[in-house]
Parts: C-alpha cells; sequence; structure tokens
C-alpha cells in the first residue's frame, strides 16, 4: 500500500514496518472478507454431486424363467447409502437402457423391474422366457435428485428343466466386522434341490445322485465369514439339469482408517490467507461422516467432524462455506474458510474418530495439527513523502 504526501521542502521518509492497527482499521489481517459476499455462514450449499456406484450388476437364481440381480451399494457425499434410491430396468438390448435419461423413460421395449426405492441392491426379475439374453441396468439416485448409471449387463436365462442357480445373502461385497461378521447364507428357487459349495476357488460339483457333493461341501447352515472369501456354490435335483455355478468375493476390511496428511502441511509458513483446508485418509470414507463446522464459533455446533481453530485446544472453532467438504475419490477432503484468514496466525487441525469408512471402521486415533501451519504476515507498508 503506497501514501504520497507532498511537502515543499520536498523530504521524503520511509517508513517499514507492520502498522497493525491501521490494517486492522482499514479492515485487513483477519476475517476481513464482506460478509455479503461469503457463501458461509449459517448457509447450506446445494448439493449437485451425484453418486458414486458400488459393484457392476451381476447374477444368479437364474431358471428357465427367472433371474435375480444385484449391484453394489452406491455412496454420496451427502446422502446415506440407506436413502440412496435405485431403478432397475431390463431390455432386450443394451442400447435401450445404456443412459439415464433412456432409464428414466422406460421407452418402447424397456420394462422396468423395480421403480426408485431407497436401499435396493438386489431383485428378482420374473416372467422370464428361456433361453433369451436380457439386458439390465440401473440408475442410482441421491435425495437431491442428482443420478448415475450403473453400466448395463447381460444374462441369458436357463433352458426349461433347468435347477435355478443359488443366490446369496447378504450380496458379495465389502464387509467389515461392526456390528459382526457377515454370515453368508444361499438358497435356490427350485423345491427339493440340494447345494455344494466351495470356498477354495475349485468349482463344487453334485454327486450322480444329486444328494450330495463329489466336490465341495454340502450347503446346510449359514457360515460366519471372518476373512475374505470367494464363495462358489452349484444347485442339482435328479431329473433336472444342474444349474449354472454362482460365484461371489466378500471382502473383510477390518482396517482403521488413518490421516495421510493435511494441507496446508502442518509446520508450513507463510500460508496465504485465503488458502483451503484439506484432509487426505489413508482409504476411502463414508463422506456422510466428514462434517465441517458451518455456523457459529462453538466446535460442537451441527456435530462436525473436521474441526479448524486457531486454539490448539479448540476451545472455539472457525467455520466453512459448507458443512459438506468436497471430495472426489472420497480420500481427500477440501473445505473452504468462510472468512479470509488473519495474518501471521497459526491454525490448527482437528479430525474426530467419529469419521468412518463404508464399512464403518473409525479412525483409529483423534488427529490434532502437532504445531499447526501459520499464515504470511501483513505485507510492509511504505509511506512516503516528497
Amino acid at each position: 500500500m503506497l501514501f504520497t504526501v507532498i511537502y515543499p521542502h520536498k523530504i521524503k521518509i520511509c517508513i517499514l514496518g507492520m502498522l497493525l492497527i491501521a490494517i486492522s482499521a482499514c479492515g485487513g489481517g483477519g476475517g476481513g472478507s464482506d460478509s455479503g459476499t461469503s457463501s458461509g455462514g449459517g448457509g447450506g450449499s446445494v448439493d449437485t454431486t451425484s453418486p458414486t456406484v458400488g459393484a457392476a450388476i451381476s447374477f444368479s437364481g437364474i431358471s428357465d424363467t427367472t433371474i435375480t440381480a444385484s449391484w453394489g451399494a452406491a455412496t454420496d457425499a451427502v446422502t446415506t447409502q440407506a436413502n440412496l434410491q435405485y431403478r432397475l430396468v431390463y431390455a432386450a438390448a443394451s442400447t435401450a437402457i445404456d443412459t439415464i435419461g433412456k432409464v428414466d423413460a422406460a421407452g418402447g421395449g424397456v420394462t422396468v423391474a423395480k421403480d426408485y426405492t431407497a436401499g435396493l441392491i438386489t431383485q428378482d426379475i420374473t416372467g422370464l422366457t428361456a433361453l433369451t439374453t436380457y439386458y439390465f441396468s440401473v440408475v442410482v439416485r441421491d435425495q437431491a435428485g442428482n443420478k448415475t448409471l450403473y453400466a448395463p449387463q447381460s444374462q441369458a436365462t436357463a433352458a426349461t428343466g433347468t435347477v435355478a442357480s443359488p443366490v446369496f445373502t447378504p450380496t458379495p461385497a465389502t464387509y467389515g466386522n461392526i456390528p459382526a461378521y457377515p454370515n453368508w447364507q444361499t438358497s435356490t428357487a427350485t423345491s427339493g434341490a440340494v447345494m455344494c459349495f466351495t470356498t477354495n476357488g475349485t468349482t463344487p460339483v453334485c454327486n450322480g445322485s444329486k444328494s450330495g457333493c463329489t466336490t465341495g461341501t454340502l450347503y446346510a447352515s449359514v457360515q460366519v465369514v471372518n476373512t475374505t472369501t470367494t464363495f462358489k456354490a452349484l444347485a442339482c435335483k435328479l431329473g433336472y439339469t444342474d444349474s449354472s455355478v454362482t460365484s461371489g468375493v466378500y471382502t473383510i476390511d477390518t482396517t482403521a482408517p488413518t490421516i495421510v496428511s493435511t494441507t496446508p502441511a502442518d509446520g508450513a509458513t507463510a500460508v496465504a490467507t485465503n488458502t483451503m483446508i484439506a484432509v487426505t485418509f489413508s482409504k476411502a470414507m463414508d463422506p456422510t461422516t466428514i462434517i465441517a463446522l458451518n455456523s457459529g464459533t462453538s466446535c460442537l455446533s451441527g456435530s462436525p467432524t473436521l474441526l479448524f481453530s486457531t486454539d490448539i485446544n479448540f476451545g472455539t472453532c472457525i467455520p466453512m462455506t459448507s458443512a459438506t467438504p468436497t471430495t472426489g475419490d472420497n480420500k481427500t477432503f477440501t473445505m473452504t474458510p468462510s472468512a479470509t484468514l488473519a495474518t501471521g496466525t497459526t491454525y490448527y487441525t482437528r479430525v474426530l474418530t467419529s469419521v468412518k469408512d463404508p464399512v464403518q471402521n473409525a479412525l483409529a486415533a483423534q488427529y490434532s495439527s502437532a504445531t499447526g501451519f501459520t499464515t504470511d504476515l501483513a505485507p510492509a507498508i511504505t509511506i512516503q513523502s516528497i
């Protein structure tokens, strides 16, 4: 900033230094952004981010007239998994259902197997024709109306007289041990059929009388899955053609997430006062558990899980422009302070153990900046007199 004053004697005086009182009076230094243009405070932001799809559509329960379609649960930055809605359609060609618009329109030749339903990740489709290939597609919708398409997948029905292939419950996916390890179960729609299964990668085989297994174990009760396991199962009945083999991987994840880095880094200096704040985790997180303070200065307001403060003890906190940090991969979450940071000030970041990954593994330990980062000093002011 330059001030020029003209005197008759043309005496030049330069004063270099920190005129903090003058800066404060002019609205600089800290929290000096125009509240009329701030997107923070107590206001919420508009959710325009589409959900991220889960595992691709897969099939089981295949008979001459039925197919069971399943897919992995999607995730969303705002809407919880339980509240995400799914629409399942099928057609004779993938080109009839390969866009969100086509799935929603359900034009000629497209059948809606299940309209938008919260938490839907598996559905039986009945009344099909034997030895016919069908294409299936799913659209997931969050509570703000943002949508994402699962890529169409195809499956043919079996010949008449074929045993319906086994259906796995729960759907193959990644699970943790909270509240407990998953219990694997399998069933077939063909009455009187037996099922053989394996967990060692081999293909199950029924015996000649269709009463037991030559390869694998005869299914009789639920199996507790406490380690990553691939299940393969086959259904058989005397006088029928054996079913196709159903296969699914159950990944068990009990690893607690950790903090990989923060931006600005702990110990950084001369940080710009308009910097954004970012936290990177060691693995993908459940974005609905990543919550920033968005109103007031109480660190408890709105139950935030990411805190930002000039107080190393976090007695008060600094609000962000949105309670929902932005993310492109569910690992790095970025937030913007609702006002320009103060110059020459140290700031600290804290992440609570209530942040979790998609299978509810919580942060291993609360993270708090050891030294914080420090913003740049105010620029020198020159007063020149000529």
